[in-house]
């Protein structure tokens, strides 16, 4: 709240508290694009949602968002704390609706294929697999 008031961008930002999945389903519906300007993350839930929503995102290079944020591709990403690299990207992303939606269908795709539980549990359970059968070799 201190930043907001010290921006005076009291006007202009909401904070909404916790959120149920379709509240922040209907947000995200709205959106153009997500910012994550973090200085820190693992890999922002945020960021992973907007994602699978269809949302092309601009991130910082913190944490794991590489992992997850193909530069160029599915996003957009920025060294921490380089404000001027996320404002010219949001500018980018702004000017060319073509560039938001191929984005956002990739990013959508990146969701599906890489990030979705089941994908995730099949991965788990081959990797598993092998450790076991691994195991039993003489």
């Amino acid at each position: 709240m201190f930043m907001i008031h010290e921006l005076g961008c009291e006007g202009s930002i909401s904070l909404l508290g916790s959120l149920e999945q379709p509240e922040i389903k209907e947000l995200l519906g709205w959106a153009d694009a997500l910012l994550l300007p973090s200085l820190s993350e693992g890999i922002s839930n945020a960021v992973l949602e907007a994602m699978a929503a269809g949302l092309a995102v601009v991130s910082t290079r913190c944490g794991g968002m590489a992992e997850v944020i193909e530069d160029g591709v599915n996003g957009m990403l920025v060294e921490v704390g380089d404000t001027e690299a996320m404002c010219d990207y949001l500018d980018q992303l702004a000017a060319s609706p073509d560039k938001r939606a191929s984005m956002g269908l990739a990013a959508a795709s990146t969701a599906d294929e890489r990030l979705d539980i089941g994908h995730q549990v099949q991965r788990f359970t081959q990797a598993y697999g092998l450790l076991m059968s691994a195991q039993h070799r003489p």
